[in-house]
């Protein structure tokens, strides 16, 4: 048997209708042990590392993703006008 993995998709849609789409995947612990209260935080611990790390790497993907498609469709990036 493989082991459990949690997987996190991201999509924008731009103004124009296009879609731009990121899977992020990473592997996590299998059946955490409910019985061992030090075991169970153990595997939670390990499960929150990777979750964050998937987190992460779905939001860098995308925005990455999203600033290449703006790149080539010609986005100008101009300087907030002062207040």
């Amino acid at each position: 048997m493989g082991k459990s993995k949690l997987e996190f998709y991201a999509k924008i849609t731009t103004s124009d209708g296009r879609e731009i789409t990121k899977r992020v995947e990473e592997e996590i612990p299998d059946d955490p042990n409910l019985y061992d209260l030090e075991e169970f935080m153990s595997t939670l611990d390990d499960y929150e590392r990777h979750a964050l790390k998937a987190r992460n790497g779905i939001c860098e993907g995308i925005t990455q993703a999203w600033l290449e498609q703006a790149k080539k469709g010609g986005l100008i990036l101009r300087k907030r006008p002062k207040s």
